[in-house]
């Protein structure tokens, strides 16, 4: 077993090798458990340079205590520094909403990280071996999964390693109990309530009873699966590139016509979308669209993804401040308008042959029509104006379209409105009713900036 680590851990991370051995520092994580104990003896033994991590998460009383004094009394016996913290894990659990477990995972690993960063390890090592590479690997496929999901636990992730992921649990046992060594025992372990433990003791005893050699066949089969997901991650990436436009930091342009040539588009649009949190029925939704009429729009906490006529667009949420400013009379001069920029208010005379600017950015209004509160706010669903030489009025959402303003533009425009009634659909058409007429005197001068 010795042997078979210190090959292990320097041919994936130069551990074994004499002259990194004091200069890669690692923290391992430590529960107490058979595991980790392990793990512990053959780092001490193979003279890493290590560190212990414990966590007690307060969830088992007197044995989540009795699991710390255990850990600090292990570092001490063979001289290694030891951290020690505590979470309040199931009151933490009520607050959020979240399983224990889930908060458990959560606290713990942000704390190793920390400690990582703040103390300069150069790896936080964790006990998983074989066994708990199949459990997660059946986990998975019970709740769904892909090729990323189907290979279970990485050798490494980031920072995180695990130095005993050649062994199975029955290696490790062994390994213990021929050096004579003292571990904790977890009694949560044997509660079939988790699902993991029914894995554990239901499932995987079937699955060796099948093959007499299952564990070789399955580290072959882990290892298959890992080389296709090297495979598919490039090819992922290679037309990725193809499809797609960065047209600016802030959007995302999808070529729907590139995409439609593309083997299995509705997978490749699942895996290229999954970092933006967009999840497996959104998928499946928006590839029911393609072929329809676009308008479509699919959200996610940070993320719009809008369906157009030949793209798909991509852009980040951007969550503007409250916009809407009010005045009891005209602003003079340059006001700033959250989330629009900022306005020019000024007034001018009309003389004859006056000129009026040709940029859309800029409006001039008769001021003598114009009474009442102003007010600056985003234009809203129901919103409605009479664009100058139209008789009626016309919703501003159906204005927008005749102006084919891109869906994701139209989130940041903007309405004036006084008294009550919408003047100007900012920086694309005022309203008919405050238009400059032939008997018109002062007009007000409004430039978006």
């Amino acid at each position: 077993m010795q042997d078979r680590f210190l090959n292990f851990v320097n041919d994936e991370w130069g551990l074994g090798d004499t002259s990194a051995k004091q200069s890669v520092r690692v923290l391992l994580t430590v529960s107490g458990g058979i595991d980790s104990v392990v793990l512990t003896h053959l780092c001490v033994q193979a003279a890493l340079n290590v560190s212990v991590a414990h966590v007690n998460f307060g969830l088992r009383g007197e044995e989540s205590d009795g699991d710390e004094a255990f850990v600090r009394t292990l570092a001490a016996r063979y001289g290694i520094p030891v951290y020690v913290t505590r979470f309040e894990t199931a009151a933490e659990a009520a607050k959020t909403g979240e399983s224990v477990q889930m908060v458990a995972r959560r606290l713990r690993y942000a704390w190793f990280h920390q400690l990582q960063q703040q103390d300069g390890f150069t790896y936080i090592a964790t006990a998983h071996h074989q066994n708990d590479v199949l459990e997660t690997t059946l986990l998975n496929l019970a709740r769904g999964t892909g090729i990323a999901g189907l290979r279970g636990l990485p050798r490494q992730n980031g920072v995180i390693i695990r130095p005993l992921w050649f062994a199975t649990r029955a290696e490790v046992e062994d390994y213990a109990v021929q050096q004579g060594l003292i571990w904790r025992e977890d009694s949560s372990n044997k509660d079939d309530k988790y699902l993991r433990n029914q894995i554990r003791h239901h499932v995987v005893p079937g699955l060796e009873a099948l093959n007499a050699n299952f564990w070789g066949t399955f580290r072959r089969t882990i290892n298959r699966l890992q080389a296709s997901e090297t495979i598919l991650a490039g090819e992922l990436n290679r037309s990725w590139e193809w499809v797609t436009d960065y047209s600016s930091s802030e959007q995302i342009v999808i070529n729907k016509a590139k995409l439609g040539t593309l083997l299995e588009p509705t997978f490749r649009l699942a895996e290229w979308l999954r970092p933006f949190g967009f999840v497996p029925d959104q998928i499946r939704q928006l590839a029911g669209c393609l072929t329809a009429e676009p308008g479509q729009c699919f959200e996610t906490a940070t993320h719009r993804l809008w369906h157009q006529k030949e793209s798909l667009l991509l852009v980040p949420k951007t969550v503007l401040p409250a916009a809407t400013q009010s005045w009891p009379s005209w602003p003079a001069g340059r006001v700033e308008i959250a989330g629009l920029g900022a306005l020019d208010f000024s007034a001018e005379a009309v003389r004859d042959n006056y000129k009026f600017s040709a940029d859309q950015r800029v409006d001039c209004l008769d001021a003598d029509r114009l009474a009442g509160d102003v007010v600056v706010r985003p234009w809203q669903q129901g919103d409605t104006f009479r664009p100058i030489g139209m008789k009626g009025k016309k919703l501003v959402s159906d204005f927008l379209n005749e102006q084919k303003v891109p869906q994701p533009e139209r989130a940041t425009v903007y309405v004036l409105l006084v008294g009550g009634v919408i003047v100007w659909v900012i920086g694309y058409r005022i309203a008919d009713s405050v238009k400059l007429t032939p008997t018109t005197r002062k007009c007000l001068v409004i430039k978006l900036l």
